[in-house]
Formats: structure tokens, C-alpha cells, sequence
């Protein structure tokens, strides 16, 4: 079995940008965390995934974080919104899907 990599980041940390496939969740629930971290942990694929809730209050981490993403979910019941992100998607039952999706494809989204 291969061992992965994959790390679960909050503000205000940063890690090293490298290989691993960058993902922002916001306000994702921690049934949704719960999910991916279980599929993180059988991927063969390597993800950073920053987690950022609205009530966390720092917009400059998030700004940066979203410079590093390779894409940004947002649960579409979230009130943070963020300007000039190309690579954003609103998420609403299953934020699971979008991991799948990139494990399956082995191409970024």
C-alpha cells in the first residue's frame, strides 16, 4: 500500500507549496471533513486541504491560501465570498464528489 501525504490545514498555518493537489474548503461541515479525510486516507493521491470557516475572521490568510489552491469549494450556504478567483465552485451535499472526480480523472479539474 502507498503511503500518502495528504494534510488538513487551518489558519493561521501554511505548509510548503509541492506536488500535493491544493484544495481551499469553506465552511465545509465537519461531516464533509469527516468524509474526505476517509478518502484522503485510501487516495493514492496527494492533497493539501485548507479549511477555513466564515467566523474565522482572517481574510488575508484566505486571500493567500486561495493563491496556493489548485481550486476553492465553498459550501453555497457560506456568506464568505471571494473576488477574482477563477478556480472557485460552490458546493452543496456531497463536496466529495469534486475529490473523486480528481482521483479518477488524474487530472486537475
Amino acid at each position: 500500500m502507498t503511503q500518502t501525504n495528504s494534510r488538513f490545514i487551518t489558519p493561521p498555518d501554511t505548509v510548503y507549496p509541492d506536488s500535493n493537489h491544493t484544495v481551499v474548503l469553506v465552511d465545509a461541515t465537519p461531516e464533509d471533513i469527516e468524509k474526505i479525510n476517509y478518502f484522503c486516507n485510501a487516495s493514492n493521491k496527494n492533497y493539501d486541504i485548507y479549511l477555513y470557516k466564515g467566523d474565522y475572521d482572517d481574510l488575508q490568510w484566505l486571500g493567500a491560501v486561495t493563491n496556493l489552491a489548485d481550486h476553492v469549494l465553498i459550501n453555497e450556504s457560506s456568506q464568505v465570498t471571494i473576488s477574482g478567483i477563477g478556480n472557485q465552485s460552490k458546493f452543496s451535499l456531497n463536496v466529495l464528489e469534486y475529490f473523486q472526480k480528481f482521483d479518477d480523472n488524474s487530472n486537475q479539474l
